[in-house]
């Protein structure tokens, strides 16, 4: 997994013309949401090749430590839709995108 830091227009020096400001200017791959193949939910698919390496999307969602993830994996037991994405091991960095 790697993550992202942009630039923010209004300090960038090189203003309009900056190319690390993908997350603001929402420059994508071509996507669509479908159901799975075999059923089990939804996903979301690319419609082009996308070579190694390329931006697709930004993941939002709330950085959390261990404690905080076992806290809400039990607070979010019966709800339906919920996500966490595991950033790292050391230090322990999940992404919880439930809200």
């Amino acid at each position: 997994l790697q993550t992202f830091v942009e630039c923010t227009p209004c300090v960038c020096p090189c203003g309009d013309a900056c190319t690390n400001q993908r997350f603001q200017k929402q420059e994508y791959v071509a996507m669509e949401c479908k159901r799975t193949v075999d059923k089990r939910g939804w996903g979301l698919f690319a419609k082009e090749f996308v070579p190694k390496g390329t931006f697709v999307i930004e993941y939002m969602g709330e950085v959390i430590n261990k404690k905080g993830y076992e806290r809400r994996k039990k607070e979010y037991a019966q709800e339906f839709n919920t996500y966490f994405m595991q950033l790292s091991n050391a230090p322990f960095e999940m992404i919880d995108a439930s809200r």
